[in-house]
């Protein structure tokens, strides 16, 4: 019964966020534009064998097949990064970083906001690309996926301000002619490897901590969960668009 109101509840809850950031945020909206992102059913596409299909094709060198474990429907192809490819991808990364790593907690919240609306506002293409993607259904899209990542946005917006502020700490009476603190300072580039199984949540996550804590982020996402990452990277260089900040130039891989 716990459940039930749980999901019961998720119209309300994002209807809710809506309403609070609709005045004062940038609106972003992210059309779908591959037919598998917009299409409730996957017609005319051809469908893998189980058995024998992999996200590595000898005959597509330099790509990674992609398609839907749920219908086995193919969906396509993406790019696979070399590694000269990366290493441009984390140089793009720092450039950025470097002018990040001086705003105010005040510039970082409003990125943060921004973010939180586009995730509401553009919820339902959200939900449709991971459940295409890794075969789950939408309700664990939902709760696993989205709620989850609106709720690390939340706090991190609320909360994360204060926990970045200098710490002041005892300095003993052997060294009580001193002062001691702990200082958090942007680390630069962060890199993420992430699984397959929450195909936003796992790309969404530690870019909200990296844009909380002033660093630039490269996210490396499984073989088996890259075709979702065309559409989500899309959404964060609109949203980053919408904040006004840099956008380093994107390579459609799945790096």
């Amino acid at each position: 019964m716990i459940y039930g109101a749980a999901i019961a509840a998720i119209p309300l809850v994002f209807a809710l966020l809506r309403y609070v950031m609709s005045r004062s945020i940038p609106r972003v909206i992210v059309v779908p534009q591959d037919a598998a992102e917009s299409d409730d059913v996957l017609e005319g596409r051809r469908l893998h064998d189980p058995n024998t299909v992999s996200p590595i094709d000898k005959s597509k060198p330099g790509q990674i097949v992609c398609w839907d474990p749920c219908t086995m429907s193919d969906l396509g192809t993406v790019p696979a990064m070399s590694g000269e490819d990366v290493k441009r991808a984390v140089g793009r990364a720092r450039a950025a970083q470097e002018e990040w790593a001086k705003s105010s907690f005040e510039q970082r919240r409003h990125t943060l906001r921004t973010l939180l609306r586009a995730v509401t506002d553009n919820m339902d293409v959200i939900v449709r690309v991971a459940c295409r993607d890794s075969g789950k259904t939408r309700v664990d899209a939902c709760l696993g996926e989205v709620m989850t990542t609106c709720e690390k946005l939340r706090w991190c917006i609320s909360q994360g301000e204060k926990w970045l502020k200098p710490e002041y700490r005892d300095s003993g009476l052997m060294n009580m002619h001193k002062s001691s603190r702990v200082e958090y300072v942007p680390v630069g580039i962060v890199g993420a490897i992430v699984p397959w199984n929450y195909p936003f949540h796992n790309v969404f996550n530690p870019i909200v901590s990296a844009l909380t804590s002033g660093n630039g982020i490269v996210i490396k996402t499984s073989e088996y969960a890259s075709w979702s990452t065309k559409y989500y990277s899309r959404l964060i260089r609109d949203v980053l668009a919408a904040s006004g900040l840099p956008i380093p130039k994107s390579s459609s891989a799945n790096r």
